[in-house]
Order: structure tokens, then C-alpha cells, then sequence
């Protein structure tokens, strides 16, 4: 199920009170996709919004938000999660164990949180638009992750480890700094 906007808004429910709606599945927060409650201008989320039960997939678009805040780490049931314009990634997002997509785009995100190598079903990591220069060796060791989208960042070179035996299929790096890519296996997407 997603939580209608436009029925939310009519029906007076505010973000704070979300939490006590335990029977939205899936809520989006997306101010482009018509589904999902509008968020505007949202410069932190109450601790309320944490702690609802059965969250599987949330989108921010704010207009300015620094960081998910340690929070994020309590939605133990969330699959999805999808920001646009975020300064960092707090490091609880490691304890989300059932996390399979993760997006982090049009940021200032400068820093890959070693606390991802913890998520065991990640498939899809994207890190587009940002201002990542550095890739961790963890990446290249993460065996679930299937795409890996570092597109339009600050990166100049990789570790030894994306090329290793490992899951990524489809490896994103256009508009980067590198001067060299390292030789790919086959098994990547051209």
C-alpha cells in the first residue's frame, strides 16, 4: 500500500503523526511522484517518524537536510531508501540488515560509511552527484551488491578490491576524475 498525499493532507495527518498509522506498508516522502506524503523544506525528522513498525521503502526530496540522523537505524524493516540532497550518511544506516537499495544522490555525501559492508542484502548502491573522491577496499568485498552507481563524483582512482570475484554487474563511473580504469572482468555490463 502507499500512503496517498492528497488523501493525508485533506485528512489533516501531519509527519509527526505518521507514526501512529501502523498500517502503511510503504510511504514515500517524494515531492515528484504524485504517491507518498509531500514533504517541503524538511530540515530534520522527528523521532516519532523512526519508530514506524512497518516501513519498507522511504524517498526524501528536502530542500535542505544534513544528515538522516541516528534515527534511521530503528526502521529495521526498511528494503528501499532513497535521499536527494543529503550532506552525509550516518553510519546507523548499518544496522538495517534488510536494506536492498540504497540512493544517496545530488548531494554534498563525501564519505562511504564502512558500516555498509554490514548489509548483507544490499544489491544496488547509488552514490551519484555527490562529492565522493575516495572508495573504500570494503566495496569491492560486499558479495551481494549488484549494481554500484558512482557517477558524477570526485573520484580519481579505485581500489584493487571492485574488480575482484565479486556480484557488481553494472559499475557507473562517468564524469570522475580517473585517468586509468583497472581491467574489468567480462562479467560487467559495457
Amino acid at each position: 500500500k502507499w500512503a496517498n498525499a492528497g488523501n493525508l493532507l485533506k485528512r489533516n495527518i501531519s509527519l509527526v503523526d505518521l507514526y501512529k498509522i501502523e498500517e502503511f506498508w510503504d510511504i514515500s516522502l517524494n515531492e515528484s511522484s504524485g504517491e507518498g506524503l509531500l514533504a517541503r523544506d524538511v530540515d530534520d525528522l522527528p523521532i516519532n517518524f523512526y519508530r514506524l513498525p512497518k516501513l519498507a521503502k522511504l524517498f526524501l526530496t528536502p530542500k535542505s537536510l544534513e544528515s538522516l540522523g541516528s534515527g534511521i537505524g530503528l526502521i529495521q524493516s526498511l528494503r528501499v531508501l532513497g535521499v536527494r540532497g543529503c550532506g552525509s550518511i550516518p553510519p546507523e544506516i548499518g544496522r538495517l540488515s534488510s536494506l536492498e537499495n540504497i540512493k544517496f544522490s545530488h548531494g554534498s555525501v563525501e564519505d562511504i560509511p564502512v558500516e555498509l559492508a554490514e548489509l548483507g542484502k544490499l544489491r544496488s548502491l547509488e552514490l551519484n552527484h555527490n562529492r565522493i573522491s575516495f572508495v573504500p577496499n570494503f566495496i569491492g568485498g560486499m558479495t551481494s551488491l549488484w549494481t554500484l552507481d558512482l557517477s558524477c563524483n570526485r573520484i580519481d582512482s579505485l581500489p584493487d578490491s571492485i574488480i575482484a570475484d565479486n556480484a557488481i554487474k553494472d559499475l557507473l563511473l562517468e564524469d570522475n576524475q580517473l585517468y586509468e580504469l583497472p581491467r574489468f572482468p567480462k562479467k560487467l555490463g559495457r
